[in-house]
């Protein structure tokens, strides 16, 4: 097992460095040398005596000191304590803490390295044991041999030196002692801690030579008459040249036998070597020979034979014989142009030049923030970039022909393509994942369309023919339709004509109701696309109202975070709690072109996703958020923790409680809600899983803001919601209406766009209306608020400083449009006149209003069919029938089949029989409501018994 599993001891007391024994022959017991490699450990330590460290085995106490060992006073000890009872003096540090482990515990399995333990793996450890250490001692090998060099001499006669080794004298192991003391070579063997022998003379030769040890590293390799053979001279040849030595000798062998080797790769190095050759007389080639070439007597000394021996070599084939290019040459002459003979390099200034100018690059990055282009993922981020995956919406050549459209000066398609390459930008044609409504109203009638074409439609080619027909409008109404609705900048829209495609004349009457039907849905579907296009543009509409007093924020719940291990049984998985994570994203206007992103994460024990626990959320938000703004604007998903009645009625007192204005709430449509907090979440997922991954522990929520307080522009803090509203009234008549249930605001999930005015003729008001900048506001005064609502409490919640992120969030604002085109546009839309109206109104097959929530027939909260009495009583005995007999146990797919069969006896009709979806739902609620009522009789048997005991009694 890696000793990084282990974890060391707390210092407690650092010792003493004792110099007879630190610095004398036994120092290589009283020094920590590591075998490893590591280049964060530094070698050696010093074994302290008197050294004390606490450590913890199985959450108890014990302490570990060093002391000296009973048997041998120059030998360390070590003894660990605790509970009661000690180890003894042992001669190793991990024999000590494993035999109290097993005195204390009783397992003889577990072994702790007894040098992690005591913290010499431990960086703050070795650094207050070397505070005042001024030498440490070090190995030098000759083969088998370790020498320990204790200290080293700072005179120059070697005074004071001193080392040791392990070698065998007199054929037992002994410790060889020699130091230089008085200008005397001293040796001393010890032998289990006491002195055996000792030896002394003038020089290290004579007095190596009495102790008759090592005798074979004391000879001459080379006197002074010796003469190398041809043999020997080719030996050292190849020696010179298998460890990178050139041959640099100026003359011929004819002319001198004296050769020059040089290893340096820098000629600059040997022109100290060169001149002292020069002055001593060995490049001095007349006294050993006659010039053999006339010319050369024209020289006047021996450097201008040298040197022209050099230009010939160099003439002759400068590539082999000195390894010098032509192109080295040249480059040499042209530094010696510019910079002049011997002269530094003139320092030129560094220019950073980008390939890419900054407006092409954040236009690129504007184009795939739209969500019109891409769609972000939730859960998958990119390991390279550790940025949230982006889905393209369609395929890369489709994508660039936009872009181009859009940006016709914008960067070029290679420069564009390669940053789609092995990037975050991923393109997949079955981009999987569909909401509720896109299941139920779009995906499930086509496979019930086809289903009723392949049993009704006899002719093949026309059987397929239709099919393909469906299959081509599926895949439109779900990829093509959203591409041609168009959204302004300002959030308005415009009127684009859509095909109607009936269905009604395929087949014969007798399906006509069944037709309708599947018609509705296909409508409350493409109502469903259309509301999600129109909202989601909103987001970057909101963005461009920003201003230096104003934020937008987005809000939303992640996933339960559930405690995690890096080893987890199967039995630890299973019931946990968990922790909830809201998060709470602020945008705010930093400049014209970058807005800084804040990420407010809150933790929190309290499991209940509700109005409150937002309320609080946002509570702790507007009382640490810098700069504060003075107004703000919320989007989010329209589940029930934001849209309902309860925070509708709170937030029309933020302005009193907080000072800051709610200029709006805009709610997105169900399922199809991915915004940047979708991104942020997928970062903190993949953070948690990087946190266990490499040894921690998931095991509270402060491990939570461990994990993602790096992230950029993320502070983290706990929150706990005061559920107790009503601690502070006397009043017991408040107290009561306080507690009254919420009434639900009429029509309440058919409005997504929320505003509370805080001047003019509606202040104090609640309105609402189906979508912004579509339909007329709804008003809801304070006197029915308080109807619907009752005393409303502000939330005071508790919660701690939250974390501070080092790196900030920074974006770029989405770019706006031309004003002008912008203004025509938007000026057109409102001119439309009423012929106009008049001719949409006729020649358009939908009705006015059809894509409103408000004027659907399907997909709105308690308008489903009702389930029949007559249905109910036949589920009722499917299911009693399991609870006789397990084997004949109803699932709700096999009481759909059976209500089916009732069907074709004719005991009941098609229109009665409900989906499967709708049975599960049934059996759910029946399941509760039957186990409720079991419960309360067994309750009031116990009551009667326990009363007709008493009685007797």
């Amino acid at each position: 097992m890696s000793n990084e599993h282990f974890t060391p001891g707390k210092l407690v007391a650092d010792g003493v460095l004792v110099p007879e024994l630190h610095y004398g022959p036994f120092l290589r017991d009283w020094w920590y040398f590591d075998n490893s490699k590591s280049e964060d450990f530094s070698s050696p330590i010093p074994i302290r005596l008197g050294f004390q460290v606490a450590i913890k085995l199985n959450n108890k106490h014990f302490n570990v000191r060093i002391v000296r060992n009973i048997n041998n006073s120059n030998m360390p000890g070590f003894i660990c304590e605790g509970e009661g009872t000690n180890s003894g003096v042992l001669s190793n540090s991990s024999q000590a803490i494993n035999t109290i482990y097993r005195k204390v515990f009783g397992q003889n399995k577990t072994k702790y390295p007894g040098t992690t333990m005591l913290g010499f793996h431990d960086s703050y450890t070795i650094q207050q044991i070397l505070k005042d250490v001024d030498f440490r001692p070090f190995i030098i090998h000759l083969d088998n041999i370790k020498i320990y060099i204790v200290s080293i001499s700072n005179k120059n006669n070697d005074e004071g030196f001193s080392s040791c080794f392990t070698y065998k004298y007199k054929q037992k192991q002994s410790i060889i002692w020699q130091k230089i003391e008085n200008q005397l070579f001293f040796i001393s063997i010890f032998r289990d801690g006491q002195i055996v022998k000792q030896f002394q003379d003038t020089t290290a030769s004579l007095v190596w030579n009495q102790t008759q040890l090592l005798q074979n590293y004391n000879e001459e390799i080379y006197n002074n008459d010796h003469k190398l053979g041809t043999r020997e001279l080719r030996a050292w040849r190849a020696i010179f040249e298998a460890v990178g030595c050139n041959n640099i000798t100026p003359f011929e062998k004819d002319i001198s036998d004296i050769e020059f080797v040089s290893c340096a790769k820098d000629p600059k190095n040997d022109k100290e070597t060169i001149r002292n050759l020069y002055f001593t007389g060995f490049l001095n080639t007349t006294q050993y020979s006659i010039l053999k070439n006339d010319e050369i007597e024209f020289y006047k000394n021996t450097s201008d034979v040298f040197w022209h021996s050099f230009r010939e070599s160099l003439d002759a084939n400068p590539n082999e014989n000195l390894q010098v290019s032509p192109k080295t040459i040249h480059s040499a002459r042209k530094h010696y142009q510019k910079n002049g003979p011997g002269c530094k390099s003139i320092e030129k200034p560094i220019i950073i030049r980008k390939k890419m100018a900054e407006i092409k690059e954040r236009e690129f990055e504007l184009f795939f923030a739209d969500k019109e282009n891409v769609n972000m993922s939730s859960y998958h981020i990119d390991k390279k970039t550790q940025l949230p995956i982006l889905y393209l919406k369609d395929q890369k050549s489709a994508l660039w022909e936009k872009f181009s459209m859009k940006h016709p000066d914008g960067m070029k398609r290679t420069s564009f393509m390669a940053r789609l390459q092995n990037g975050q930008f991923k393109y997949r044609d079955d981009l999987g994942g569909l909401c509720l409504i896109c299941n139920d109203y779009a995906y499930q009638p086509f496979e019930d369309l086809i289903e009723l074409v392949s049993n009704n439609v006899t002719d093949k080619k026309i059987k397929n023919n239709i099919i393909t027909q469906l299959e081509m409008l599926r895949r439109h109404l779900k990829r093509d339709y959203e591409n041609e609705l168009f959204v302004y900048d300002n959030g308005t829209t415009n009127h684009v004509d859509c095909i109607n495609h009936c269905l009604l004349y395929a087949f014969d009457h007798s399906y006509n109701t069944l037709l309708l039907e599947y018609q509705e849905k296909l409508i409350c579907y493409l109502a469903h696309q259309t509301r999600k296009k129109y909202l989601g543009a909103q987001f970057n509409a909101v963005l461009n109202e920003l201003d230096e007093n104003g934020a937008i924020i987005i809000v939303d719940y992640k996933m339960r975070i559930l405690p995690a291990t890096a080893r987890e049984t199967k039995s630890e998985f299973f019931g946990k709690r968990g922790w909830t994570l809201h998060t709470t994203l602020v945008f705010q206007k930093k400049d014209n072109e970058k807005m800084k992103i804040q990420a407010h994460d809150h933790w929190s024990c309290d499991t209940k996703q509700d109005a409150w626990f937002t309320a609080s959320c946002f509570e702790a938000v507007f009382n640490t958020i810098n700069p504060r703004p003075h107004w703000i604007k919320i989007i989010s998903d329209n589940g029930g923790h934001y849209h309902n009645s309860e925070l509708m009625a709170i937030i029309s007192h933020w302005y009193d409680w907080s000072g800051i204005e709610v200029r709006g709430w805009i709610f997105l449509e169900p399922g199809e809600a991915k915004t940047t907090v979708d991104s942020h979440h997928a970062t903190i997922a993949h953070a948690i899983k990087r946190y266990v991954r490499i040894g921690c522990e998931l095991t509270s929520g402060k491990d939570i803001e461990k994990a993602i307080e790096k992230l950029s522009g993320t502070s983290v803090a706990q929150i706990e919601p005061n559920r107790d509203k009503n601690n502070d009234d006397d009043n017991i008549e408040e107290q009561c209406n306080s507690n009254k249930k919420t009434k639900t605001i009429p029509g309440i999930s058919k409005w997504f766009a929320w505003d509370w005015p805080i001047n003019g003729n509606f202040e104090g008001y609640i309105r609402a209306r189906s979508l912004p900048n579509i339909g007329n506001w709804k008003e809801f005064s304070p006197a029915e608020i308080n109807t619907f609502c009752g005393k409303t409490n502000r939330p005071n919640p508790e919660f701690t400083t939250p974390t501070q992120s080092k790196i900030p969030w920074l974006s770029s604002l989405p770019m706006k449009k031309d004003s002008i085109q912008s203004n025509e546009m938007y000026n057109l839309l409102q001119n439309k006149n009423t012929q106009d109206q008049m001719t949409i109104d006729t020649v358009f097959p939908l009705k006015l209003g059809w894509a409103l929530k408000e004027n659907q027939k399907m997909g709105n909260k308690g308008g489903g069919k009702r389930i029949s009495k007559k249905v109910v009583q036949y589920l009722q005995a499917y299911f009693h029938a399991g609870n006789l007999n397990p084997k004949d146990r109803y699932t709700a797919e096999k009481m759909y089949e059976s209500l089916k069969e009732l069907v074709k006896e004719n005991e009941l009709s098609i229109n009665e029989i409900p989906e499967v979806k709708t049975i599960k739902g049934w059996i759910g609620r029946y399941n509760a409501a039957s186990r409720k009522e079991m419960s309360e009789k067994a309750l009031e048997e116990n009551i009667i018994v326990d009363s007709s005991t008493n009685n007797n009694i």
